[in-house]
Parts: C-alpha cells; sequence; structure tokens
C-alpha cells in the first residue's frame, strides 16, 4: 500500500499571503521517529589549548561521559560532533570537531551530548522528509564517515524542515549510504525532535 506525504506552507509577508500544498505518493514510511534530547550542560572554557581542544569546567551533576560525541554552543558560535576525552570529575576535556573556531578562554559554553537515531536508507530513495524540534537544535543526516556534507540544519524552537520532490532545491542527501541521523539541543531543557521520512523501499532490496 503506498503512504502518502502532505506539505502545506502558508506564509504572510506584510498583508500579502501566499499558499502552497503538495502531495507526494511513494511506497513506505522509511522513518518515523520522535527522540529525547538531552539539555546541554552549562559551563566555562577554563583551558584553550587551540582553536578545536581544551577543557570545559561543568557542574556536578552532569551528564557527560568520556568518549561522548558532543556539540558545544555558545554565543557567537559553535562546533559539532566533537570527541570527549578522558573525563575527571567535573573537568572535560574534548578536542576535534567541525565548526567554529574555539571562544576565548573562560567563556561560558554549553556541552550537548549528540543523539541518535538509527536507520538505512539510501538518499537516492527518499522522496520527502520533515523534521522540527520544540527547542532550538541541530540536525544531521550521517553516512558511515560522519556527516553528509550539505545534510546538516539548525532551527529555532518550534521550526521545522521540509524536503520534497519538486521542492526547487536538489536533494540534500542525494547520493548517501545514510546510516542515521545525529541531533542535539542547545536548550537548557530536554527538547523532542521529529523526523518523518518517505522514500521507495523496493530500492532498498
Amino acid at each position: 500500500m503506498s503512504k502518502i506525504a502532505i506539505f502545506s506552507i502558508n506564509s504572510r509577508i506584510g498583508e500579502h499571503t501566499i499558499s502552497s500544498q503538495a502531495t507526494l505518493t511513494d511506497s513506505a514510511i522509511m522513518l518515523s521517529a520522535d527522540a529525547t534530547l538531552l539539555a546541554a550542560d552549562a559551563g566555562t572554557l577554563s583551558t584553550r589549548t587551540d582553536a578545536d581542544e581544551g577543557t570545559i569546567s561543568l557542574s556536578t551533576g552532569h551528564g557527560i561521559t568520556t568518549a561522548d560525541q558532543v556539540d558545544l554552543y555558545w554565543t557567537g558560535g559553535a562546533r559539532y560532533n566533537v570527541t570527549v576525552g578522558t573525563v575527571s570529575g567535573n573537568s572535560v576535556p574534548f578536542s576535534g570537531g567541525t565548526g567554529d573556531d574555539l571562544p576565548a578562554e573562560d567563556a561560558e559554553i554549553s556541552v550537548a551530548k549528540r543523539t541518535a537515531i538509527t536507520f538505512t536508507d539510501s538518499g537516492d530513495s527518499i522522496s520527502a522528509f520533515m523534521a522540527q524540534c520544540d527547542q532550538a537544535c541541530r540536525f544531521a543526516f550521517m553516512d558511515a564517515s560522519g556527516e553528509v556534507s550539505g545534510a546538516a540544519f539548525s532551527v529555532a524552537a518550534g521550526q521545522g524542515v521540509p524536503w520534497y520532490s519538486g521542492i526547487g532545491y536538489a536533494n540534500p542527501v542525494a547520493g548517501a549510504t545514510l546510516v542515521k541521523i545525529e541531533a542535539s539541543t542547545s536548550a537548557a531543557a530536554n527538547a523532542t525532535f521529529t523526523v518523518d521520512i518517505l522514500g521507495d523501499a523496493s530500492s532498498e532490496d
């Protein structure tokens, strides 16, 4: 039985309103998930070794552990897919990742665990997807080597990211062999991340 995705878009700029609707039909719901993104732990960049390495001091009770993959958020910047070193109490060393250069030493910085939603799919088989989060968040489609280039999105609370065949720009995951989506929130409270993907199941045979 075929599955349907319906996208309704309404905009109002000044006194001018535009409405549009697109209906997509394909063979399967490739993914439909709600995931909890853990609240970011606020801390201080106690040591800045260089642009992508340092140590963050967190408060007692933080949830960051050795070898975690995390995202770092601060006023005016962020780094993603950062690797945590050996955690000692409230001292959290880290290195690597992509994004902005670290801020100055002693800057306020938050550490957010990345939540993974695993699935296996060919990016070429996807005909539509929609993702949304109730807090500010960033999510990325991942293949076996890491984030798919051009397929990472940062959104404000309540905003969504739609894509469907015919929307007017290329499929951001075309050519990729997808293994998961990873997401994190910069918020001080847990967030709910929702994602749905429509696609062609026959291409996975």
